[in-house]
């Protein structure tokens, strides 16, 4: 079996903020809440993070939202990514 590329919960981390960056640059802040590793039905294994963006569009005005993104443990690939508006 190969190494895992993902393999502690800060790696899983920096993935989801990388893909963060390039969706929506540097003006996002991202403060993580929870980050476990699950085994699905089929025996891979992902990396469940969960958190809180914001991105501040213009001088008084935010978005937010709570996201859940799902990262493989073996590619750093994410597989799932769920977002709910706060």
């Amino acid at each position: 079996m190969s190494k895992p590329k993902v393999d502690s919960e800060h790696d899983a981390q920096a993935v989801v903020k990388q893909e963060l960056r390039r969706s929506y640059g540097d003006r996002v802040k991202v403060n993580f809440s929870k980050t476990i590793l699950e085994t699905g039905k089929n025996g891979g294994k992902l990396w469940v993070v969960e958190g809180d963006a914001e991105i501040k569009k213009w001088l008084f005005w935010k978005k937010n939202w709570h996201l859940t993104y799902y990262v493989d443990i073996h590619s750093g690939k994410i597989w799932i990514m769920r977002c709910r508006r706060r």
